[in-house]
């Protein structure tokens, strides 16, 4: 049985372009950011879902106001955060918040992320 495809590979769905615009802009930060969540598998072996965490993500901002102020205050770290903090491995934990915090670093001495991102592989 073949799977829905996902929600947001429309520009169609919501009323507002911007609101639209907003969310795919979140799920490609999302797969930009190299984090992935379990599978979701049936005990036959069949995978239902590859990546938990985007499922949720999508329901998250599928449930989100259509007003686009609320998209504005939603943040990708702190939902990476809590899914990695409740489910992810240690592996993972120590890479996100090592990320979070060489972003900072970069952010307080403003360096432009071209050169931020060239410097995080010289370090690494």
């Amino acid at each position: 049985m073949p799977l829905p495809p996902p929600k947001f590979t429309n520009h169609k769905n919501h009323r507002e372009p911007e609101h639209n615009w907003q969310i795919l802009t979140i799920l490609d930060e999302y797969d930009e950011m190299g984090f992935k969540g379990p599978q979701f598998v049936l005990p036959c072996g069949e995978v239902i879902c590859e990546d938990m965490w985007k499922s949720s993500l999508e329901m998250r901002l599928s449930d989100m106001d259509t007003k686009i102020l609320p998209l504005y205050t939603f943040s990708l770290d702190n939902f990476l955060q809590e899914k990695i903090d409740l489910e992810g491995t240690k592996i993972q934990s120590h890479t996100f918040y090592a990320t979070r915090r060489f972003r900072r670093f970069c952010h307080n001495i403003k360096l432009l992320p071209n050169k931020a991102y060239n410097l995080f592989l010289c370090i690494v």
